[in-house]
């Protein structure tokens, strides 16, 4: 953020961008970040921190909730205690986990068909591993979800992977990668605490 020098003070910002990319590619993350925020506004450079609730709520039977995996990263936990929300869970019945691999699609063909027809939960785990299957069935799955129990919910998981476009057209598509700088960390390790926790009669133990 620092002004060029002599003369290259008074340009506008779009053409410091260019000197940048000519004399350091390496600083141009940082600076095109800064471009957007003068020009555009600070929140489009500040990413919000990861709320399952807050996306699930773009879901429905016929929009599964595609996770994206990053290194480090759970998004079954994460789901578990969504689920618990609206009832649902392994002891319930109406929730299904399948972490993909050889001789797996059959079951996860039936965890999604017994959700699809008496509503519940599937959860499909690493779906990029089984790529014939991921191609044929599971397309073809996601392409007809109209008829679908009112409380059917599908969840997927890949890692970055080439993948049927038509699953990733119908998906809501998350990520959880950690942030970058301060502020954003900070909100995301407040987020799993709401209002209510900070107001609690025994402020102390906050201390």
């Amino acid at each position: 953020e620092e002004g060029l020098p002599g003369d290259w003070k008074k340009l506008p910002e779009f053409p410091k961008l260019l000197i940048i990319r000519a004399l350091r590619t390496d600083r141009m993350g940082e600076a095109l970040s800064t471009f957007v925020r003068k020009e555009m506004g600070e929140k489009y450079v500040t990413s919000l921190p990861f709320s399952l609730p807050r996306s699930f709520q773009d879901a429905s039977p016929e929009t599964p909730v595609f996770f994206i995996l990053s290194p480090g990263v759970d998004p079954v936990k994460d789901t578990e205690e969504l689920g618990k929300a609206y009832g649902i869970s392994y002891e319930q019945g109406n929730l299904g986990l399948v972490s993909l691999g050889q001789g797996q699609e059959e079951v996860a063909q039936k965890i999604v068909e017994t959700a699809y027809k008496n509503g519940g939960w599937g959860f499909l785990q690493n779906i990029h591993l089984t790529p014939a299957w991921t191609g044929s069935w599971l397309e073809r799955r996601c392409d007809d979800l109209s008829t679908a129990h009112e409380n059917f919910r599908l969840f997927l998981s890949a890692e970055p992977a080439m993948l049927p476009i038509n699953i990733l057209q119908v998906c809501v598509k998350l990520t959880n990668e950690p942030p970058d700088g301060l502020k954003p960390n900070l909100l995301k390790a407040m987020a799993p605490f709401s209002d209510e926790f900070f107001e609690c009669s025994k402020p102390a133990e906050l201390r």
